[in-house]
């Protein structure tokens, strides 16, 4: 049924108990919704015991999904070695964390007490604490450097603040390509409850023909040196916008 990696004893009725071999030690997890959690979040791997689920095809299906993601993840790579075109549109999505922010602030040095200190948060006049704009802005460098585009301009407009926990989505969508490989595309970051949060307009160089090439062998190779073939970062969908001419 899929569950590669996984033991399953059959000496509780319905297959009640269940371990897959995880890196991180022996978790009791008691409802579906805890378990989709981690399983959306962790690599695959792993083992955890799994109590009061009374079917598990019901694990089945949430490691399949696992599966799906993890081989979504390269598919904006894929896409862009059979080719980009003006419509193109890919969309990601993720939950950003209170560990980021700091991660974030720790790396660009952007210690803004807006993301830190509750009482500036009031003064401003703001519920709680936000996540730093260029961090979420960084969504649109996700989709790019899958994609392989060399950026010469990103313009961001921040539209409202976005929360530490809050799921953003990201939609990219290529607007012009020229035959010297020379790109525009905008970008529409929305929350959860379907506000837009952050717009872009990007422009650069898509990967010619000596760059797909090697894109294509990198693939081939297993792409070990792409961070999002791990998934749990979110998830990937790209569509080709139908053409209305």
């Amino acid at each position: 049924m899929g569950l590669a990696g996984a033991t399953i004893p059959m000496q509780s009725p319905g297959f009640r108990h269940i371990e897959l071999l995880l890196p991180i030690g022996l978790t009791m997890f008691h409802d579906v919704d805890c378990l989709t959690r981690f399983v959306n979040r962790m690599p695959l791997g792993p083992v955890f015991e799994l109590d009061k689920i009374s079917n598990w095809i019901i694990l089945d299906r949430l490691m399949n999904r696992r599966k799906e993601k993890e081989s979504m993840m390269s598919m904006i790579r894929q896409h862009t070695i059979a080719g980009l075109s003006p419509g193109t549109s890919f969309t990601v999505t993720r939950t950003f964390s209170e560990s980021q922010v700091q991660q974030f602030a720790d790396m660009t040095r952007d210690y803004n007490p807006i993301h830190f200190d509750q009482r500036f948060v009031a003064a401003k006049g703001l519920k709680a604490r936000i996540c730093h704009g260029l961090l979420v802005g960084s969504m649109v460098t996700e989709v790019g450097g899958q994609i392989g585009w060399l950026a010469s301009g990103m313009n961001f407009k921040f539209k409202r603040p976005v929360y530490m926990g809050e799921t953003i989505t990201c939609t990219l969508t290529i607007t012009e390509i020229d035959e010297k490989g020379r790109a525009r595309a905008d970008a529409i970051l929305v929350n959860q409850n379907g506000e837009m949060v952050l717009t872009a307009q990007l422009t650069g160089r898509v990967p010619g023909k000596a760059e797909i090439r090697i894109l294509s062998q990198m693939v081939e190779e297993g792409d070990p040196t792409n961070g999002l073939q791990q998934p749990a970062r979110g998830d990937v969908s790209s569509k080709k916008e139908p053409d209305t001419e």
